[in-house]
């Protein structure tokens, strides 16, 4: 297609009047050359565009908006709608006689309390020994994450802008070695395994290894039949690593995104 720009006219990067390509395609091949035409690497423009984006989701907007103020509206009614004899659930157990629930007066006056029931009391002691040992593995855990995250994040990216072709030829692999390594371990593992080879009989475990590699072979079709798209993903990965290591605050909101992602379903989950 042609141009009625100026070519000597000199066009900014961040002229917001125009969208710029990313990865143009190659031109046109001569109408006489069929294997040029059925060329697979000839690919649409991918474009971008400086000026702000046009409000067109306002539809959505609204339905969303309303899903929202309903989910928040039936917390809040059933919060105050609740059932008042919540507490004293524990007292009722299932009569198969009667096919409904019964109160036990017995549990409710002698197994509520610890110092009657030893049984009872052992168990709570050990939910709050666990519990805090729990919460404080999740306490360091979340800390390692924090400040680990921080350098990985970087080195992965410094990786990507400049090493994109060498990680994914590296990373596709993978996608094939692994599941056919598992797959080949189950089989092992359980045909070893007398508990397991007993209860799963040897067709059922052919089978499922059968099919597993069947899944496996259409993974290896899907890259074979898309390899030439795999110079179209290097470059998108590449562009995409230096947009965003010229756009570093970015890793300063999402976080702030994801703590108010948290504010935002911490009611929600409490309203259910």
């Amino acid at each position: 297609m042609g141009s009625t720009e100026d070519p000597a006219k000199p066009t900014s990067l961040y002229d917001s009047s125009a969208a710029q390509p990313l990865l143009s395609a190659p031109p046109e091949p001569p109408q006489n050359d069929v294997e040029q035409e059925s060329d697979p690497t000839q690919y649409l423009q991918i474009t971008y565009n400086h000026s702000p984006r046009p409000f067109r989701d306002l539809p959505f907007l609204i339905i969303f908006a309303l899903v929202v103020l309903c989910t928040f509206a039936f917390g809040i009614f059933s919060v105050f709608h609740r059932n008042t004899s919540y507490s004293s659930l524990s007292s009722y157990t299932y009569s198969s006689a009667s096919a409904s629930c019964v109160k036990t007066s017995a549990f409710a006056s002698d197994s509520t309390s610890p110092a009657r029931n030893p049984g009872l009391a052992s168990w709570v002691s050990l939910y709050s020994v666990s519990s805090s040992s729990v919460l404080r593995d999740l306490i360091w855990v979340l800390v390692i994450t924090l400040i680990l995250s921080v350098p990985i994040c970087f080195l992965l990216l410094v990786l990507l802008k400049h090493y994109a072709k060498q990680i994914v030829y590296v990373c596709l692999p993978f996608f094939v070695v692994m599941p056919v390594f598992f797959n080949v371990y189950w089989f092992v593992a359980c045909t070893l395994s007398s508990s397991c080879s007993d209860a799963f009989p040897l067709v059922y475990r052919i089978l499922v290894l059968v099919f597993v590699f069947l899944v496996i072979g259409v993974i290896v079709w899907i890259f074979v039949a898309n390899w030439h798209r795999i110079e179209l993903t290097i470059s998108i990965i590449g562009v995409a690593s230096d947009a965003l290591s010229m756009n570093l605050g970015l890793f300063g909101v999402l976080p702030f995104m994801s703590i108010g992602l948290v504010a935002y379903y911490a009611p929600i989950v409490v309203f259910l």
